[in-house]
């Protein structure tokens, strides 16, 4: 697996979408990458997050037209946006 690809499954690593071998190279590729354990890091409350979304807006998500990206495209990046966005206002309001 290229270092690039790596990058890319943190979003699936995150969520536990991976199977076992490419959850294990990523794995194998946090010891190597510091960039990769802090974005890591700053996401990890994103499956609470995501557990407790109310349904409609879970699926307002599915429907966002970058979500609809060409086959090919990365379609987790502008979502994990989405819902980190989300989450400092949350954490704004609560102050």
């Amino acid at each position: 697996m290229k270092a690039a690809d790596s990058h890319q499954l943190l979003g699936a690593y995150l969520l536990g979408g991976l199977d076992a071998v490419d959850q294990a190279a990523f794995a194998a590729h946090l010891k190597q990458c510091a960039a990769c354990r802090e974005e890591l890091a700053g996401l990890e409350a994103l499956p609470v997050l995501l557990d407790n979304l109310p349904v409609p807006d879970a699926v307002s998500l599915t429907l966002d037209p970058r979500a609809t990206a060409a086959p090919g495209t990365s379609t987790a990046a502008p979502l994990l946006a989405r819902l980190a966005s989300r989450r400092r206002k949350i954490r704004y309001r609560r102050r």
